[in-house]
């Protein structure tokens, strides 16, 4: 009994002393309730059915009882020698609303802050350099403000740095300099001023740098060749100016380089070269001159290049066509002469290449049917000659392709017919002839359609269109189609744009217009219309934009339209008569009404003033 009864004494002193080792310490206890309280703590959105905090119980202890988003030192447990240390808060996505509160900084055993993703803002209180034992901090995607405080280069020890898409402003403090074993630093979308500072050289393991997305305005600093553990750096989208620094070429390890929306200048480095483990290369939109350096087909592992937007001139290196792993080129919007090279021929794995916008000429290469990963091809606004390659039909995954703005002529080949995945087809401004074949019938999952601006044989429009049932922008404007409007369009129940435009379509304006009720832009003006414009326009609730004018119009103009109508236009339709009705006041959308040339009276309603903005024609003259 008695070795039982000491048993019994043992066991409570041994509880007492568990209790005592295992209490979480009360300024840890102090800064949770301070962030609970500051951010809206009864309305987080708890990810778990369990573990919720709780303060009104004293007999509650956050690493014992679990509670959720916080990681507890591994000697927390049921012993005697164990001791609790709250070393991680992750409440990234939990609805966190407010400011960061002082005390939350005073928990120096932190090792880990996540608080991304959330509503927090104000500012970043300059005790977080307090917090000395920090290896990632996460404040991203909230709404904090003023500058980042310069005591964060107190976090010698700070391995991420996160403070993302918020709207922060201000310079970047050279102090970030002083964390020295910085790895990932993220700073994009932000208001971020002046300059990169040259204190970012001494960040010798850093990883990745993204400060896109900010107003910085300075060159590059040379210091920055100095990262050589760099794999990623994003600078785009800012105002940095002048070359890009040759330091930069001895980043032997980067794999992606966004330069992207800048102000850079003078011709591309041909040393850039040498980053021959490069899989990313996004220098467009800034003011590089000069031809393509041929040393970029060194990166014969890239998947991405992008030079879009630019001064650039001359040929296309053919060699880029030995870069076989390529999935992604965009060079349009550029000074690019002479032909698409031959070699391009060996970009098996290319699913996306934009050449337009520049002055390349030739024909479209045959070649481009062996390309069977291709998914989009855009060579519109050049100088390409002859015909549209018969096989292309052959790319049987092609989503999108443009082709307009070129001098294509002939026929359109029927063997586009067989794209059965091609939502977006732009033969548009080419001098293609013949009918419209009636192939294209098999492209149903087609949802834009430009044929625009060619020299089609007096076609009229197919009645077989109806069968494009996806399509929500149809132009056939300025073409030399004939007879009537099909009531087969009737049926594109999805048509938000409809150019017809600059024909020679006769007959009246049908009356099933008004089915197509998606209609934002209807574009009727120069043909030979007749009779009277339907009423039922007025019924087109989504309608934004309606020409009719130069037609051979009679009647009066429909006595109201839908609520979002912006520009009317039935101008030089001599027969058309009456007056603006009074309804038209109530249109506080409209911005143009054009009735010149028209025998229509001005009705002097007392709502004018409703109108956003009237540029009103009536008889040549402005009222």
């Amino acid at each position: 009994m008695l070795i039982f009864l000491l048993q019994i004494t043992i066991c409570i002193i041994n509880c007492i002393l568990i209790t005592a080792n295992n209490t979480v310490p009360t300024y840890q206890i102090n800064g949770l309730q301070a962030l609970y309280a500051s951010t809206d703590g009864d309305n987080w959105n708890w990810h778990g059915l369990v573990g919720h905090w709780e303060f009104t119980d004293p007999t509650m202890n956050p690493c014992l009882d679990a509670w959720e988003g916080l990681t507890c030192n591994t000697h927390c447990s049921n012993v005697v020698t164990s001791s609790c240390s709250i070393e991680g808060i992750d409440l990234g996505s939990y609805n966190l609303s407010g400011t960061l509160p002082v005390e939350l900084f005073q928990m120096t055993e932190l090792t880990n802050l996540d608080l991304g993703d959330n509503g927090l803002y104000s500012t970043i209180p300059s005790e977080i350099g307090q917090m000395e034992l920090l290896v990632s901090l996460f404040l991203h995607n909230n709404n904090l403000t003023s500058s980042i405080p310069t005591t964060v280069g107190s976090l010698s020890g700070l391995l991420t740095l996160d403070l993302a898409f918020n709207q922060l402003t201000s310079t970047i403090p050279s102090d970030l300099g002083d964390m020295s074993a910085l790895q990932i630093l993220g700073l994009a979308f932000n208001l971020l001023t002046s300059s990169i500072p040259n204190t970012i050289g001494s960040l010798s393991y850093l990883r990745g740098i993204d400060l896109s997305f900010n107003m910085l305005t300075s060159s590059i600093p040379s210091s920055i060749g100095t990262l050589s553990s760099m794999t990623y750096m994003d600078l785009g989208n800012n105002y940095l100016y002048s070359s890009i620094p040759s330091s930069i070429t001895v980043l032997s390890g980067i794999k992606g380089l966004d330069l992207a929306f800048n102000l850079l200048t003078n011709s591309i480095p041909s040393d850039l070269g040498a980053l021959n483990a490069m899989t990313y290369l996004d220098i467009g939109n800034n003011q590089f001159t000069s031809s393509i350096p041929s040393s970029l087909c060194n990166f014969s592992g890239i998947l991405i290049l992008d030079l879009n937007f630019n001064h650039l001139t001359s040929g296309i290196p053919s060699c880029l066509g030995y870069l076989k792993v390529l999935n992604f080129l965009q060079l349009s919007n550029n000074q690019l002469t002479f032909s698409i090279p031959d070699a391009f021929s060996n970009l098996t794995n290319l699913q996306h290449i934009y050449l337009y916008n520049n002055y390349l000429s030739g024909s479209i290469p045959n070649w481009f049917s062996n390309l069977t990963n291709l998914l989009e091809i855009n060579l519109s606004g050049n100088l390409l000659t002859a015909t549209t390659p018969s096989d292309i039909g052959a790319l049987s995954y092609l989503q999108q392709l443009y082709i307009g703005g070129n001098m294509l002529t002939s026929s359109i080949p029927n063997s586009i017919g067989d794209l059965s995945f091609l939502s977006i087809l732009h033969l548009n401004s080419n001098l293609l002839t013949a009918t419209i074949p009636t192939s294209l019938v098999g492209l149903t999952s087609l949802e834009q359609l430009d044929l625009s601006d060619n020299m089609f044989d007096s076609s009229t429009i197919p009645n077989w269109m109806s069968n494009l049932t996806s399509l929500q922008q149809l132009y056939l404007n300025n073409n030399n189609l004939t007879s009537t409007i099909p009531s087969s369009i009737g049926g594109l129940t999805f048509l938000k744009q409809l150019e017809l435009e600059y024909n020679q379509l006769t007959s009246s304006v049908p009356d099933w217009i008004s089915n197509l009720t998606a209609l934002e832009q209807l574009y009727l003006n120069n043909n030979q219309f007749t009779s009277n414009i339907p009423s039922s326009v007025g019924d087109m609730l989504k309608l934004r934009q309606f020409d009719i004018s130069n037609n051979l119009l009679s009647g009066t103009i429909p006595n109201s339209f839908g609520p979002l109508i912006e520009y009317i236009s039935a101008s030089v339709n001599i027969n058309i008569t009456g007056s603006i009705p009074p309804s038209y006041g109530d249109l506080t959308t409209l911005g143009h009404l054009n009735v010149a040339g028209t025998g229509i009276g001005m009705y002097l309603f007392s709502n004018f003033l409703s109108f956003y903005i009237l540029y009103l024609k009536v008889c040549d003259s402005y009222f």
